[in-house]
């Protein structure tokens, strides 16, 4: 069942807000602190939150950035706070606000956020949002400490507008930025939020299994990313700082990445590697070697972008994460992104009904289509929506639950089956070859879209 996300004023804030009027002293809310539940979502319930003078687990706590009524509702507060990239090493579950008193006045139950720090070798700023309903905003005191906001927002919107038309004018005579324009570093690409072209860059999304041995081409472990060779691609809790998995090769690894519409400009290609060999990085057909030195280490290349799709390779026996393609001629710190986008993004390409992790054609029940009997002797249903719409219609397998042959579905006993009729969004219907009314039938479906 999926989380349910919340913000509430605790009891402690009710009667704040009650007391407010009658005393005629308004609620100042003053900081925001976030806490990680010890962990997990277990006593952030409705009920148990309404109780409660402190989070379970703090991690966290800084002043408030902002505070607004929203523009929709006067009786909604908008409540902002700023996370800084060199805070960081922890998950976000709950957040708080509390008055200059120390009173939990509001809490709120939150989606779960992972905020890296710098020293792991990825970072990001992040903005806390509360949305809380009260019944008179006027009881509200909307004050911010003018010394302790890092800049207004419409500064910064009106500064970066400014120099993005600029930008404009500058590099393409009023056309949209393109190219390779930097401000303090931070490359600016069509792709606003998407800095990292490659998906599945940290290693974290295994749909298929942990290891997979093939030839060049083939898909089998980790998501998005295929033999550069016949060999293996295994996973390995062997990772750099900032990343929990890596990939253990002892040919290499390829990905396309969808066109992106960058041919001609200056993309850069970074990676961190372990290895004692020499390994060689491509970029289309640019490439570069380099010789390892046996521990993690980051390694880049810059080349320009063919048109078209961008087919990017890493070949030679080693070990690697944080695979980055990004457009200029720096090699920028990683862009971690959270792994619920990162799991949606891989699903545009390849979705299975196997529990994850799970390899297709194993022997098992566990999440596969059962039909308690067979509608007649040729056509199953109903068919199944997938849970990412795919990137073009894509090639559709069944497996047995019980021997895990590929083209059949067990009924009685294996017989033979596919998907018929399938698009972006789902497959119409299963067929079954000389089917059983009488059985069930169960199976698994593979959507394999990739490039």
């Amino acid at each position: 069942m999926a989380e349910s996300y919340f913000t509430t004023l605790t009891n402690t804030g009710k009667a704040m807000f009650a007391n407010s009027p009658i005393l005629g002293t308004p609620v100042s809310f003053t900081t925001l602190a976030v806490g990680d539940g010890n962990g997990s979502y277990t006593g952030l319930d409705l009920a148990a939150m309404l109780q409660r003078t402190t989070l379970i687990n703090e991690v966290w706590r800084g002043s408030i950035n902002h505070i607004s009524t929203h523009e929709e509702n006067s009786n909604w507060l908008v409540i902002e706070a700023f996370i800084p990239s060199d805070v960081g090493d922890f998950d976000i579950r709950e957040v708080g606000i509390f008055d200059p008193d120390g009173n939990l006045i509001a809490i709120g139950k939150y989606p779960l956020t992972y905020k890296p720090q710098i020293t792991q070798g990825a970072s990001k700023d992040l903005y806390i949002k509360m949305i809380l309903e009260v019944t008179d905003t006027a009881s509200v005191e909307l004050k911010v400490d003018p010394t302790l906001v890092l800049a207004t927002r419409q500064h910064v919107a009106d500064e970066l507008a400014a120099y993005q038309e600029m930008v404009r004018k500058d590099a393409q005579g009023n056309v949209a930025i393109v190219g390779n324009v930097s401000i303090g570093g931070m490359n600016l690409t069509p792709f606003s939020g998407m800095k990292n072209l490659i998906i599945n860059g940290c290693m974290r999304v295994w749909q298929r299994g942990e290891t997979f041995t093939g030839t060049a081409g083939q898909y089998g472990s980790v998501d998005r990313w295929k033999l550069a060779g016949t060999g293996y691609l295994n996973r390995s809790t062997d990772a750099p700082i900032g990343a929990k998995y890596s990939i253990d090769t002892d040919v290499g690894i390829k990905q396309v990445v969808e066109d992106p519409a960058l041919g001609g400009q200056t993309v850069t290609l970074s990676a961190w590697v372990k290895t004692s060999d020499t390994i060689t990085l491509q970029i289309g057909s640019s490439e570069k070697e380099h010789s390892g030195s046996g521990e993690w280490e980051r390694v880049s290349y810059t080349a320009p972008a063919p048109a078209g799709d961008i087919s990017i390779m890493i070949v030679g026996t080693c070990k690697l994460s944080m695979v980055q393609l990004e457009c200029g001629r720096v090699a920028t710190e990683f862009d971690l992104r959270h792994i619920a986008h990162e799991f949606a993004m891989c699903q545009r390409y390849y979705e299975h009904s196997y529990t994850y992790g799970v390899s297709p054609g194993t022997a098992s029940s566990k999440g596969s289509i059962y039909e308690p009997a067979v509608r007649n002797d040729s056509i199953l249903t109903p068919g199944t929506l997938f849970a990412v719409e795919k990137r073009t219609i894509p090639t559709c397998n069944v497996y047995s639950t019980v021997t895990g042959a590929v083209g059949t579905i067990e009924n009685n006993g294996d017989k033979a089956g596919s998907a018929v009729d399938q698009g972006t969004s789902g497959i119409r219907y299963f067929r079954i070859e000389s089917g059983i009314g009488t059985s069930s039938a169960r199976f698994h479906w593979t959507a394999d879209a990739e490039l």
